[in-house]
């Protein structure tokens, strides 16, 4: 079972790769939170440690404010409106 588990999570993260070739997130974050990659992210959603969701838009490119949200421990699950999976602490 242990070696089903490495499996799934290998495809996983390779269907990942595939879909987000060459994104990275400054973290942490402070004022804004910014995409590094050869995709213009435009929208994303965050969800914080309680399961709360808050959707994002930006016209600036690869940029969004996010000044408003307190400290603490969130996760990007949407990019572009595809699953994404990474942790992010704002402070």
């Amino acid at each position: 079972n242990v070696m089903e588990t490495v499996l799934k999570f290998n495809q996983t993260a390779g269907m990942l790769e595939e879909l987000f070739p060459i994104i990275r997130v400054v973290n942490p974050v402070g004022n804004e939170l910014q995409f590094i990659g050869n995709e213009l992210v435009s929208s994303i959603i965050l969800e914080d440690i309680s399961g709360r969701k808050q959707s994002f838009t930006s016209d600036k490119e690869n940029s969004f404010n996010v000044n408003f949200l307190p400290a603490g421990l969130y996760y990007i699950v949407d990019v572009n409106g595809r699953y994404f999976s990474y942790k992010i602490i704002k402070y």
